[in-house]
């Protein structure tokens, strides 16, 4: 068991609902309410392992092969236009993978019989509109024939439409509600705490919160930390920028003979910081 919990710390709460064969029904209720189908057998579903791809942190990706289809999801907080490629380079993996699998070689004239595949991120930020799609095409500078498109399903926006599938409904739920307690200063481990214990007994997830309630809150406080991590690193960097923007800015005035005022008025710097950037680079400062 505890081999098990270590390896879900890894796991996003999303993958552990989604993703998990213990709980293959979760996915293939949310197949169905997205695509209007209306499979019954959860042994349809079977997963692939999106492994040695772009584990990075934590894994929040779910893949699996479902009538003749490949589907990819993956559930995103944050702001990242390249989605389509790390998805391009997900199916590239599997299509290797199926094709060893089925002793195919590439290099001969035969029909691959390759899956069809469906890109879904699934999306808790601010940034993209639900219905939004990222095109693979909008990163390359030029033409290209490759296409890889991913639909944006924004969990926030889709709440009452992901009644039909309650595992998914609740899920946004849950998510939305840290969320909302987060912007109102909430610390973290205990909006995370306090959400998951107000999941009632009749909840879908109630218990397979319960079951491994540590797990779940680990996963999920990983997360936020993460979140914090990357927006905090953002701001530092963001920050850092605009300091070596202004030094740039500030050693071109010396160079060009500004005077100190002139520098001032237009690095918005201090004398004090001008003179010692002066004094770091042998220039000097005309008055």
């Amino acid at each position: 068991m505890q081999n098990s919990i270590n390896r879900l710390y890894r796991d996003s709460f999303f993958k552990y609902v989604f993703g998990n064969e213990k709980y293959k029904q979760n996915t293939l209720d949310l197949y169905n309410t997205l695509n209007e189908t209306h499979y019954t057998n959860p042994d349809d579903v079977e997963f692939i392992t999106l492994e040695d791809v772009f584990f990075i942190n934590m894994k929040n990706d779910v893949g699996f092969m479902i009538c003749n289809e490949m589907v990819l999801w993956e559930n995103q907080t944050e702001d990242n236009r390249n989605i389509p490629y790390r998805f391009f380079q997900y199916a590239a993996e599997e299509y290797k993978k199926l094709l060893v699998s089925r002793n195919l070689d590439p290099a001969k004239n035969v029909n691959l019989h390759l899956l069809g595949v469906v890109c879904i991120m699934f999306y808790s930020g601010s940034r993209y509109a639900d219905g939004e799609v990222l095109r693979f095409s909008d990163l390359v500078e030029g033409k290209t024939s490759i296409e890889v498109n991913v639909m944006v399903y924004n969990i926030g926006e889709r709440i009452d439409t992901l009644k039909e599938c309650a595992s998914a409904a609740s899920y946004a739920r849950i998510i939305s509600e840290i969320n909302r307690l987060r912007k109102e200063g909430t610390p973290r481990d205990e909006a995370v705490n306090d959400v998951l214990r107000s999941v009632p007994k009749e909840d879908v997830l109630y218990t397979i919160i319960h079951q491994e309630y540590d797990a779940v809150v680990r996963m999920l406080g990983y997360e936020y930390t993460l979140e914090d991590f990357k927006q905090n690193s953002y701001e530092k960097g963001r920050e850092e920028g605009e300091l070596r923007k202004q030094t740039v800015t500030i050693i071109r005035m010396l160079e060009n003979h500004e005077t100190m005022e002139k520098i001032i008025c237009y690095s918005e710097a201090d004398e004090e910081t001008i003179r010692t950037i002066a004094k770091e680079n042998g220039l000097t400062i005309h008055e």
